[in-house]
């Protein structure tokens, strides 16, 4: 399953753990309660919840945008840039393709 993400002003993501044997919801809403968004386990089976973040936070937005394989660094900073207005990095994923991991402000 492939999920299309588009961030708006205010929202912003972070990967916060592997899905395997937690609750990805119950997790997101105990760290953002009432400013969740929702949540979702995404290709690579991280748990990554979606939230509104006061505009003027410093702190990074963090979400993954799908496999670097074929795809290097510069393609992954690329889709970052155009997907998120953010910038881009192929994170090494032990057992499978490194990750492309995008940091972005909300």
């Amino acid at each position: 399953m492939t999920v299309q993400l588009t961030v708006e002003g205010g929202q912003c993501s972070e990967i916060v753990n592997r899905c395997d044997g937690i609750r990805c919801a119950d997790i997101c809403n105990v760290l953002h309660g009432k400013s969740g968004l929702g949540s979702f386990c995404d290709e690579f089976n991280a748990c990554t919840c979606l939230f509104n973040q006061d505009p003027s936070s410093k702190k990074e937005c963090i979400i993954g945008a799908g496999a670097c394989g074929k795809c290097d660094l510069a393609c992954c900073n690329a889709r970052c840039g155009h997907e998120f207005k953010g910038v881009g990095a192929c994170v090494p994923n032990s057992g499978t393709v490194d990750r492309c991991v995008c940091a972005y402000k909300s």
